[in-house]
């Protein structure tokens, strides 16, 4: 997996967003797109996305139905593309967990 990534937006907005991922011989510009022509790739994308993220970064839901990001602003938009691909990151956080024997993370950034 290769991820590249600039700040853009970062200092106006405060946050990070996937806005295209590359995925057999196609660009998509929509996670909804991607994960109906690819499922099984969007799972892959997802795992592996999550899987190497911090545990110390997270999206809160605000009361207002915003999102704020908590941790590393990089780590956080690909957390956002997990759950557009339909892959909850909860949901594979907790089949990979922090303390699982014999995994190791580092953060992106």
């Amino acid at each position: 997996t290769t991820i590249c990534s600039d700040k853009t937006g970062t200092l106006t907005t405060s946050r990070m967003t996937v806005v295209k991922t590359w995925c057999s011989r196609k660009v998509y510009s929509n996670m909804g797109t991607m994960a109906k022509e690819l499922p099984h790739m969007s799972q892959t994308f997802s795992t592996a996305a999550v899987v190497n993220t911090l545990f110390k970064s997270y999206l809160k839901k605000n009361s207002n139905g915003s999102i704020t990001y908590c941790g590393n602003d990089t780590e956080c938009a690909l957390l956002i593309m997990a759950n557009e691909l339909g892959f909850p990151y909860d949901n594979i956080r907790k089949q990979y967990p922090d303390d699982q024997e014999g995994r190791k993370q580092f953060s992106f950034s």
